[in-house]
């Protein structure tokens, strides 16, 4: 698989866009199970539970946050796959957040509502609410019965993540941005139009990487976001018909709440 090449330009840039996605629930995976991803083998950090304050913009645990991070089975299996092609690299995943908790969502909606205030103090609570969609699903309407109110995360289907380096200390590479920053540098093709340096060209090396590895296991991404990946959610499928996919995909994996 060639890694190097452009990002191309996603359209899907606001969480709301899936909303109206059918997800069919007579899928043999709709009744998939979470699994702990460290079992099946993938590397995580907890982001959102960690109590250390490293853990930039937030620096406190996210309410609702586990350090125990689990994905749908297919997922997981799909990410293991990722590995092994990362793995001539010198590279593997490292999953920051995976299946959220209704509570957590609730946090992280919380805080990019404020910082779409702080961004935007002149803004309409519309251009506001726009802001936030950006970057977190809306859970303030959510109905286990209603498809138009399921955040992707709480499916299970989704994956935050970056790329570490295997052996010595298995740092996380450069990304250009850190995980979660509300700002336009977070727009996964990025670096596809603005470099000026050596840093600029790292952190497209490396947002290629990912894109690619990804995308080569089925995995879809939200363009405001390089680090957001879905497989069977409705992001999943509206991304996959913004790429010019025109059958009707269904999504297979609706809501666990714990």
């Amino acid at each position: 698989m060639r890694f190097n090449r452009e990002i191309p330009h996603g359209l899907i840039r606001n969480t709301s866009l899936y909303r109206t996605i059918a997800v069919d629930a007579g899928s043999p995976l709709a009744h998939d199970p979470l699994v702990i991803l460290t079992r099946a083998g993938v590397s995580c950090d907890a982001y959102y539970a960690r109590t250390d304050g490293l853990n930039p913009p937030y620096r406190r645990r996210i309410p609702g946050a586990t350090p125990v991070l689990r994905s749908r089975r297919e997922v997981a299996r799909r990410l293991k796959k990722v590995n092994t092609s990362l793995k001539p690299l010198g590279l593997e995943l490292l999953v920051l957040d995976a299946h959220r908790s209704l509570e957590c969502q609730r946090g992280l909606w919380k805080y990019f509502r404020s910082q779409a205030t702080r961004h935007l103090p002149n803004a309409s609570a519309a251009q506001r609410e726009q802001y936030a969609l950006r970057y977190c699903s809306d859970p303030r309407h959510f109905s286990a019965t209603d498809s138009t109110t399921w955040p992707v995360h709480l499916t299970g289907g989704s994956v935050d993540l970056t790329l570490r380096r295997l052996g010595g200390a298995r740092e996380p590479v450069f990304m250009g941005s850190i995980f979660d920053e509300s700002s336009v540098v977070s727009d996964t093709d990025y670096f596809e139009r603005h470099v000026k340096t050596e840093s600029d060209r790292v952190a497209r090396t490396n947002r290629r990487i990912l894109y690619w590895s990804m995308t080569g296991q089925g995995f879809t991404n939200l363009a405001s976001e390089w680090w957001h990946y879905d497989w069977g959610t409705q992001l999943w499928a509206a991304v996959r018909r913004s790429d010019g996919d025109r059958r009707a995909i269904p999504a297979v994996y609706g809501p666990i709440v714990r």
